[in-house]
């Protein structure tokens, strides 16, 4: 019968060997560094290239209104930018990237490839499980889990603060509710947050007028006196 300090002894090596397994193929990924090819790499040199751009080029030609507009511009393209990581979070989880390369799960995956904390990269996957786009075990695609949410930010028109306020609250809402009314509330929770900061979304226990409503009387989503 083996030792108990034999047994943790062993453990710790296991463990020790996982990672260093880990870190070799992540190290080896790097050194590579495989070249992105087609359309998906010309995106990239051109995204290199604008924001070259955007960080170098003259701002004095443009009046005050003109400066404002660029930043809202930008703000909404940055907005965007979590919908390609969807893609990309989807695609590795798809693929088994991350039992390729040895790492715990796609979060540990991203964690040393990044890198990134641990928790950002939780959170990252389960936005990307939640908004991304999916495919049936047939294979056929499918929409994102909250599909209103998912193409607002797509369109660069709320945040991913406020993606993840919406899909929480609507996550927290009772499950006997028809997937109508569900989906009523979401396209309603997301209106409003189009036009409102995340820390006004969240001021109210981080449950809006709406779902209130919802909770509370489990009826439908009557959403227009929301302001009553």
């Amino acid at each position: 019968m083996i030792a108990a300090p034999s047994l943790m002894a062993s453990a710790a090596f296991v463990g020790a060997r996982h990672y260093t397994s880990f870190m070799s193929s992540i190290e080896s990924f790097d050194r590579q560094d495989p070249p992105v090819a087609g359309a998906v790499r010309a995106a990239l040199i051109e995204l290199t290239r604008v924001v070259d751009m955007l960080q170098a080029g003259s701002l004095d030609g443009l009046d005050d209104h003109e400066v404002l507009a660029v930043f809202q511009d930008l703000e909404a393209q940055r907005r965007r930018l979590p919908t390609v990581d969807h893609r990309l979070i989807t695609e590795l989880a798809c693929r088994g990237t991350a039992t390729k390369l040895l790492a715990r799960g796609t979060a540990g995956l991203l964690t040393e490839l990044l890198p990134v904390d641990v928790s950002e990269a939780k959170a990252q996957v389960r936005a990307a499980g939640v908004l991304g786009s999916r495919t049936s075990i047939t294979g056929e695609p499918l929409d994102p889990v909250y599909s209103a949410t998912a193409a607002a930010q797509a369109a660069g028109t709320i945040s991913e603060k406020h993606a993840r306020i919406v899909t929480t609250t609507i996550g927290a809402l009772p499950h006997h509710l028809d997937g109508d009314t569900v989906a009523s509330a979401e396209r309603t929770l997301v209106t409003q947050a189009e036009g409102l900061r995340p820390s006004d979304r969240t001021r109210h226990d981080q449950q809006p007028h709406c779902t209130r409503k919802l909770t509370s009387a489990d009826r439908g989503p009557h959403c227009a006196d929301a302001d009553e």
